[in-house]
């Protein structure tokens, strides 16, 4: 029963956090920043107010993004545990 209830979620609610989640988040982050990013490069953010933190967080999000891609999908690729390193390292290394 509780198996069947898991595979019947709400739309838009993740039953399974796995490695493709991750990889449809990181794709649903980085479309939802390209959106705001504008409204966030307005915000007065510290420590330095320079009218870019919208588009730094979106060439940060698009370097975890190019990097999943680049990295391909299915076995051994998929696991948590490898989209979670490649987004991680690829976001630390794209910070702007």
């Amino acid at each position: 029963m509780a198996a069947e209830h898991d595979q019947h979620t709400e739309p838009g609610r993740v039953a399974v956090l796995d490695g493709p989640a991750v990889r449809r988040w990181a794709g649903v982050g980085l479309a939802a920043l390209v959106a705001a990013r504008e409204e966030i490069d307005r915000l007065n953010v510290y420590p330095v107010p320079d009218a870019d933190t919208g588009t730094n967080l979106v060439r940060t999000m698009q370097a975890g993004v190019e990097a999943l891609a680049a990295a391909g999908a299915g076995p051994g690729a998929d696991s948590l545990a490898s989209v979670c390193e490649t987004l991680a390292t690829a976001l630390l290394r794209g910070a702007c």
